[in-house]
């Protein structure tokens, strides 16, 4: 059964909403033509190029799909294994953060911990059931004890939790009962047609035209596999800074950030690692407590220079469904800086590892977002491998590459802007960096402790099909009669399931499928949610969201609780929200969200 929803926010001086039919009667003409434009160009034509492709080389195709199926078997065997956690070192920082929900998505502990375990009844989900929750959360250790520290450590922020929800956990165990814990399972994948490949780089090659025509540029961010398109109205000045900052040493520079990564600049990126210059860029942006650094520098930007926008995409087609938003924010502003930043989750690259001497976008060997491929392990440090390699990219290298990339441009305290799978790295930033400010588009690094985009995206078609077909939870599966006996719980058939209800799950199910299918059960995408990216490295609390941000939430969102997030982040007044009612999670990027794609222009430009 799905996480129930929070209702809609009550009105807030940082709240403004939109209605879905304000938006539709508000399209303007100028919009109309856009949307029509890069609908059939990026959508419809790539579809009837594929299907045209298809009917011709037909036995070709068959053959091609043998190979690809193969290859992506291969692969999926070979990401399969489980990965090590990060190192978590402001743990007891999150740990009291997490005291703090209760003054506005936790204010009940036990129907919390019901939800990870998937609906169980209270009076199985006890103390050591919680402890090993906890453990799996916190410390990555899942179905083992951790070390005799961490043991006590939890044991007491136990204690606290149950002192501050005014609660007490009933002692023992039941055996048998499951939580959510997607990165100790099984990869949950399905496998990619060919046809699905085809017209995501199709729709992406007819994108790439558009942006040319738009005045973007096409980079690469050296061996990293993040690319990005850029338009920058750049001078002679700027263009001289650029040509120094190429030639500079691979010096590294790190210091530790909030969330235990480490921010790090080395191949070409100029940054002053002078400590005085570090404490002085910090003061410039108001101190900070934990110590961390100003993303990409904290020098002001020139007088009436306009704020640059770094957008990240979710997941999806790439970036051919937001090219309606930059249309928009260019309109707006014709001279803003704005950077696409495209984030591959499984890409082959060649790996020039264990060189120190390498000129690399992304990091050298001596930095946590260095990563070492397990065919490589038993290699000295003075080898260079050219081998092709299928790697996983960490949400710390995608951040250097970013950094990197607004350093190279000489883009100063730039904004963030994250839609849906975009807002994780986005969020990772927040963690280690000072940021200038951010933009997010249904934000599902918010409230990630939450279990409904957890649940959502990787659990809701077991869920619905276990409904559909009258059996019991999941958590419930494995947990004997004599231990629900002793808990005093009966063993009891799933309500019927009425011809109504019967429909809307079928429905469900179907379009979940699709989904998955499509996007979410796709390899990469799994490897990254599965494997690479885990959870206190991608979640944004408020207390590390810039004051300058805006939170944009779709009223019908499915993926995230929606209400939840507006909640957290008014309750601590962390952002501006701009809530659109009768939207779906990414409806606002099409085209009934004209008046949405407006009110985000409008705060890029009181950043300016």
């Amino acid at each position: 059964m799905a996480p129930p929803r929070t209702g809609a926010p009550p009105p807030h001086p940082r709240l403004t909403r939109v209605s879905r039919w304000d938006s539709i009667y508000a399209t303007s003409p100028w919009d109309a033509f856009v949307v029509a434009f890069l609908g059939y160009t990026c959508f419809v034509l790539p579809f009837f190029l594929v299907v045209l492709a298809l009917l011709l080389f037909f036995p070709a195709w068959l053959a091609l799909e043998c190979g690809w199926y193969a290859h992506r078997a291969a692969l999926r065997r070979r990401h399969e294994a489980f990965t090590d956690p990060p190192p978590f070192e402001y743990r007891k920082e999150h740990m009291r953060r997490f005291l703090r929900l209760k003054e506005d998505v936790v204010p009940c502990f036990i129907a919390f911990t019901r939800a990870w375990f998937r609906d169980a009844p209270a009076a199985l989900v006890k103390r050591e059931n919680v402890r090993d929750f906890f453990r799996y959360a916190f410390y990555g250790v899942y179905m083992k004890r951790a070390s005799d520290a961490e043991e006590a450590e939890l044991d007491a922020w136990l204690d606290d939790v149950e002192k501050h929800w005014d609660i007490t956990l009933p002692p023992g165990r039941t055996e048998g009962l499951t939580f959510m814990a997607h990165m100790r399972d099984g990869l949950r994948t399905t496998h990619q047609p060919l046809f699905t490949v085809f017209y995501s780089h199709a729709a992406g090659t007819l994108g790439g035209v558009i942006l040319r025509l738009w005045g973007f540029r096409h980079h690469g961010c050296g061996d990293t596999g993040v690319t990005y398109w850029i338009r920058d109205k750049s001078s002679s000045g700027r263009k001289k800074k650029k040509k120094k900052t190429t030639t500079t040493t691979t010096t590294t520079t790190t210091k530790r950030g909030t969330g235990g990564g480490r921010r790090s600049a080395s191949g070409g990126v100029d940054v002053d690692d002078a400590p005085d210059a570090d404490d002085a860029r910090c003061e410039r942006c108001g101190g900070d407590p934990l110590g961390r650094r100003c993303f990409a520098g904290c020098r002001d930007r020139a007088d009436g220079s306009p704020t640059p926008v770094v957008m990240l995409h979710g997941l999806g087609i790439g970036l051919s469904p937001y090219l309606w938003t930059v249309a928009s924010i260019l309109r707006a502003t014709p001279t803003r800086p704005v950077v696409l930043v495209c984030l591959p989750e499984i890409r082959r690259v060649r790996s020039l590892a264990f060189n120190p001497d390498t000129p690399r976008c992304l990091s050298t060997p001596t930095d946590d977002a260095f990563e070492l491929h397990p065919d490589f392990a038993s290699y000295g440090p003075s080898t260079l491998s050219l081998r092709h390699i299928v790697t996983v990219r960490t949400p710390d290298a995608f951040v250097n590459a970013i950094e990197s990339a607004c350093v190279r441009h000489d883009l100063r305290r730039p904004c963030l802007m994250g839609h849906s799978f975009g807002t994780f790295v986005v969020a990772r930033a927040c963690q280690r960096s000072v940021v200038a400010s951010t933009m997010l588009v249904d934000p599902v690094a918010c409230c990630l402790m939450l279990t409904r985009v957890i649940h959502s995206v990787l659990f809701a078609i077991e869920d619905v099909w276990r409904e559909l077909t009258g059996r019991e939870s999941a958590g419930l599966a494995r947990v004997s009669e004599a231990a629900r006996e002793a808990s005093g719980v009966r063993s009891a058939k799933p309500p019927r399931v009425t011809w109504r209800r019967r429909v809307e799950l079928v429905a469900s199910l179907a379009a979940l499928c699709v989904r998955d299918v499509v996007i979410v059960r796709e390899l990469s995408c799994a490897v990254a949610l599965s494997r690479t990216f885990w959870w206190w490295q991608v979640v944004l609390h408020a207390e590390d969201t810039p004051r300058d941000s805006l939170c944009v939430l779709q009223s019908h969102d499915s993926i995230l609780d929606a209400g939840a997030v507006a909640k957290h982040v008014l309750n601590r007044d962390a952002s501006d929200v701009l809530w659109l009612d009768g939207f779906r999670h990414g409806e606002l990027l099409g085209p009934t969200g004209f008046v949405a794609r407006t009110r985000m222009a409008e705060f890029l430009k009181r950043l300016d």
